[in-house]
């Protein structure tokens, strides 16, 4: 749909969930079937980041108004087509 629209470019296909990034890894590890990990939460300082970084992220555009289906259903087909 957007490539009939005229868009062009790198475009981010967004949607309504929030994740932190231990919460994202977790949901990847899952989908994949991977060994569960210890994951911990930490600040951007903690880190080693020299800015400041917002503890939950979620990918947005002006570019356009359309959403991607949920996250989780998204990283089973990747993790189907992988096997």
């Amino acid at each position: 749909q957007l490539a009939t629209e005229g868009t062009a470019g790198l475009v981010h296909l967004t949607g309504d969930q929030l994740f932190t990034k231990a919460q994202w890894a977790a949901q990847i590890v899952a989908a994949l079937g991977l060994p569960a990990l210890k994951i911990i939460e930490t600040d951007w300082r903690e880190a080693g980041q020299l800015a400041p970084r917002p503890d939950q992220v979620a990918l947005a555009s002006e570019r356009h108004a359309l959403h991607q289906p949920e996250v989780h259903g998204i990283l089973k087909a990747v993790s189907g087509a992988l096997q």
